[in-house]
């Protein structure tokens, strides 16, 4: 990661539950391969929720979310359909370079 490298995604939300959510992340990392979102519930550390490489989302831990990766605007959603109690975590977005 070089001082120029950034990554920005959603402050806070707070939904009801059977609300539909999207998260947005962007970032300044044109050589990336590999997207991942990552759920953080405190006390239980980090899980991978979804990734994908450069365009093809590969994993999916829950069948309520999925991931839309854009690479021409260096973005990346997380959708989650009818939100409930579980998902109640903070959500981070990563990214990772080729070079």
């Amino acid at each position: 990661v070089q001082s120029d490298d950034q990554v920005s995604q959603d402050p806070d939300l707070h939904i009801t539950e059977d609300q539909d959510v999207t998260l947005r992340c962007t970032h300044k990392i044109s050589t990336y391969n590999i997207l991942i979102w990552y759920k953080h519930i405190p006390g239980l550390g980090l899980e991978i929720s979804v990734h994908g490489f450069t365009g093809q989302v590969t994993s999916i831990q829950n069948p309520r979310y999925s991931m839309t990766i854009e690479r021409s605007s260096l973005s990346t959603e997380l959708h989650i359909q009818k939100v409930k109690g579980g998902d109640t975590a903070v959500y981070y977005c990563a990214v990772r370079d080729t070079v």
